[in-house]
């Protein structure tokens, strides 16, 4: 319920993002728009990290963690979910239940998992600063989904320009 209540404020801030930006954008200001666009980036890949984490919870059903605490060995179905919960339980301190399955899977486990962490969320939480590229791809995505005429050429164009010409304007 947490993680679903988490998703749903984090749905909301994207939300407000993407709408402020279209503002931006109908106003005639690429540029703003261009600066708040990382900030909906990086709220993006947060989201996709908690769907990730909500998936890798899916595979441990209260009756799956019975059965792994009866077990010796690590299902191999279980290993990636498991590893990756281990992993996101230091990043998400608004799941502190991740801490207590974080406590009960490396007493059982160890560290002999440290290898099925699922690759493309440890990517997303590493959160490098989005491209340019992106950045002007989600104004396009953005614009279009919000039916705003926009092009990017203008935009482009400042983004060139030596820094101090972005101050003076």
């Amino acid at each position: 319920m947490r993680l679903e209540m988490i998703r749903n404020r984090r749905n909301a801030v994207q939300k407000f993002l993407k709408k402020d930006i279209a503002d931006l954008l109908r106003s005639a200001l690429d540029y703003n728009a261009y600066e708040r666009a990382e900030g909906l980036l990086l709220e993006q890949e947060m989201i996709c990290c908690y769907e990730l984490i909500g998936k890798f919870v899916t595979c441990m059903s209260s009756d799956h963690i019975r059965n792994l605490c009866k077990q010796r060995d690590c299902p191999v179905e279980c290993k990636e979910a498991i590893q990756s919960l281990i992993h996101a339980a230091a990043r998400f301190s608004d799941l502190p239940e991740l801490r207590e399955l974080r406590t009960l899977f490396t007493g059982k486990f160890g560290n002999s998992l440290e290898l099925y962490i699922s690759k493309e969320f440890v990517e997303k939480l590493r959160q490098d600063l989005p491209s340019k590229e992106m950045k002007i791809q989600l104004l396009h995505d953005v614009a279009q989904e919000f039916s705003i005429e926009w092009n990017s050429k203008a935009l482009e164009q400042r983004l060139q320009s030596p820094p101090q010409l972005h101050e003076s304007s």
